[in-house]
C-alpha cells in the first residue's frame, strides 16, 4: 500500500504474501537519485540523504522498516536496501550498495520479515471486551 503524503517518513507498507506468521509486514522509505555514486568497492555508497529526523521517525516504528534508494540513471533502474535497525541513529548520507534489491535479497528480506513477525505473539490472550 502506497502512502506517500498522508504519511511523509513512510512511502510503502508491504504485506508478506504467504508468510508463516499471522500476519507479517515492513515499512519502506524510497529514495531516488540520478546523482550515481560516491566511494568504490566496499564503501561505494548511493548518494541518496535520509535525514536524522526520518531516522528517528522510522524507527519508532513496531516493525521493521527499510530504506531503498534507487538509481535511476540506469534504464530500468538499480535499487538498494537498507535496513533502519538499532545500529543506524543518525542521517544516513549516501546509501551503501552492498545490498542490491535483486530477486534473491527479495528472498532473504522476505525470510527476516517473516522471522521478525514469527518471534511476535501479536494476538491479545484475553480481553475485558472478549467473549
Amino acid at each position: 500500500m502506497k502512502l506517500g503524503e498522508k504519511y511523509p517518513t513512510i512511502d510503502f507498507h508491504v504485506d508478506l504474501l504467504d508468510p508463516t506468521a499471522e500476519k507479517a509486514h515492513c515499512y519502506v522509505q524510497v529514495k531516488a537519485t540520478e546523482q550515481g555514486f560516491e566511494g568504490e568497492g566496499p564503501a561505494r555508497k548511493l548518494k541518496v540523504r535520509v535525514p536524522k529526523a526520518d531516522v528517528i521517525k522510522l524507527r519508532r516504528f513496531p516493525a521493521p522498516t527499510y530504506v531503498v534508494g534507487i538509481d535511476v540513471t540506469k534504464e530500468l533502474g538499480e535499487a538498494y536496501v537498507m535496513a533502519i535497525d538499532r545500529n543506524v541513529a543518525g542521517a544516513i548520507n549516501g546509501l551503501p550498495a552492498k545490498h542490491r534489491l535483486d530477486c534473491r535479497a527479495l528472498r532473504k528480506l522476505w525470510q527476516e520479515v517473516d522471522t521478525y513477525w514469527k518471534a511476535k505473539d501479536m494476538l491479545m490472550a484475553q480481553s475485558a471486551f472478549g467473549v
